[in-house]
């Protein structure tokens, strides 16, 4: 099993075989999406560092920004390579349906592998963050109730079904160093630290596991909000002039407002 270590050789080594130099080669250009209105491309390296950005001013809420942007950035990690790309172009343009591209298992893979036990095992971490990416585009439940494992068997595809390694490979030099700095940062810390502040000591394992849920969902609310605002914004530029983006006004003014309006 590959651990946040392992995982950081790794994306070292890929960087070192394309040269040191940002020129050394071309960036082969991937996509997230095209704008329906004029057809204009949204290139997937500012998506994933938007949504990132994003993703973890959301989760800063309750100490996560960390975490959050690193489930941003590689929440479509999947979607970097050319599988995803000939998806993308058959839809737009309208040429016979192609199959379906799992665009979110790989990054799911990559958090799981990076931190697990050496042996393997799952650690809340492992287990957390690789069922919120896995479950951006609808919430999976780690367990049907009959026992399935619904994310081990997610996390099981092979590389011919995620593409993970080929997508890690393609990242541009810039958020593949990126991605490595999220992985040696406070990961553990963060999540460390704000369980033990939801965890009380009377409570039940069961109790525990339920706010250990919660936290996962509150960590996926943030994801989810973060992209579709992207997507919203990249398909309505109009729409970066009315949003707060958490600069809210004090409630202390609003009263005030209020107070004199009345």
């Amino acid at each position: 099993m590959t651990s946040t270590l392992d995982f950081c050789i790794i994306l070292s080594n890929i960087n070192k075989k394309r040269g040191s130099r940002h020129g050394d080669r071309l960036e082969r250009t991937f996509l997230a999406r095209y704008r329906q209105s004029d057809g204009e491309p949204q290139l997937l390296w500012n998506h994933l560092t938007s949504v990132s950005e994003r993703t973890g001013q959301f989760a800063k809420k309750i100490g996560l920004e960390t975490t959050g942007k690193l489930i941003g950035l590689v929440h479509d990690l999947g979607k970097a390579t050319p599988e995803f790309l000939d998806y993308l172009e058959a839809a737009v343009n309208n040429l016979p349906k192609a199959k379906t591209v799992d665009h979110s298992t790989a990054g799911a893979q990559v958090l799981y592998e990076a931190f697990a036990r050496p042996d393997g095992l799952p650690t809340i971490a492992s287990d957390l963050l690789a069922l919120t990416v896995a479950s951006h585009h609808g919430f999976m439940d780690a367990l049907t109730p009959s026992g399935q494992d619904m994310l081990g068997t997610r996390l099981s595809k092979d590389e011919s079904e995620t593409r993970k390694q080929q997508a890690l490979a393609n990242l541009p030099p810039r958020v593949s160093h990126y991605l490595q700095d999220l992985l040696q940062s406070n990961i553990h810390t963060e999540l460390e630290s704000v369980l033990k502040q939801s965890f009380e000591i009377d409570f039940t394992a069961t109790e525990n596991h339920f706010m250990a849920g919660l936290l996962t969902r509150f960590l996926l609310s943030c994801l989810i909000d973060a992209d579709r605002l992207d997507a919203a914004d990249f398909d309505s530029p109009t729409n970066v002039q009315t949003r707060q983006y958490s600069q809210y006004i004090p409630w202390s003014t609003l009263i005030e407002r209020l107070e004199s309006y009345l």
